[in-house]
């Protein structure tokens, strides 16, 4: 309550302190996808972006989750050449599990194929949740986790639900933190570039130089 979207931004903000240290991007979708707001540091305007965000941003109702992922991977290669290395990348994916296009387990595949991993977050009721589409129509929508468990799955990532009954998202922000702390730890550095030892040489010499030099001190 009051309603799913407003639920999931709820939420999403709370979660965002945890990140500070990290670039978030946000993409909303339906039958298609665009990019709300590009990766950042900003939390400030992050959180303006979901605070504004609403049913009737897309101009056609109906979901297609693969366009979504597609936009995801497509960012994510763009910035391959220039984003640092070693850094998490994830990909986190809030829907209901309504699925009404046909290449979403393709495009997991790419995921997996990028080195991206992908945790899934669902939102709604398994028993059905009516709402008002924005043509007036009444339509009666459903969680279908199933489709959100085995893209999760196939992509080394796991399956969060949030619901009436349920929420998941302290956990989901646990094992995205936990896969950050992985990558962090596995970092890299280049210790032979160190030229600390020239320097150490230098004011060894510098010493011995003073000890044998005599120095005449004259009392008057």
């Amino acid at each position: 309550a009051p309603t799913r979207l407003e639920r999931a931004k709820y939420e999403i903000i709370r979660w965002l302190p945890n990140f500070a240290s990290d670039r978030i991007g946000l993409i909303v979708f339906a039958d298609g996808a665009f990019v709300q707001c590009p990766l950042t540091y900003d939390q400030n305007a992050l959180r303006l972006f979901i605070e504004t965000l609403r049913t009737d941003l897309m101009p056609r109702t109906g979901t297609d989750l693969a366009a979504a992922l597609r936009l995801a991977v497509s960012r994510h290669l763009d910035r391959k050449n220039t984003s640092t290395r070693n850094q998490a990348k994830i990909i986190v994916l809030v829907s209901d599990g309504e699925d009404f296009g046909e290449e979403a387990e393709q495009m997991a595949g790419q995921i997996e194929e990028n080195g991206l991993r992908l945790f899934t977050l669902g939102v709604g009721t398994r028993s059905g949740t009516p709402l008002t589409t924005s043509n007036g129509r009444r339509v009666t929508t459903q969680l279908k986790p199933e489709t959100l468990q085995r893209l999760a799955q196939r992509t080394n990532g796991q399956y969060f639900e949030l619901s009436r009954t349920q929420n998941d998202v302290a956990r989901l922000v646990a094992a995205v933190s936990k896969v950050e702390g992985q990558i962090k730890d596995t970092r890299q550095l280049n210790v032979s570039a160190n030229k600390f030892h020239y320097f150490l040489i230098g004011a060894l010499m510098l010493l011995a130089i003073d000890i044998m030099i005599a120095v005449t001190t004259i009392h008057l």
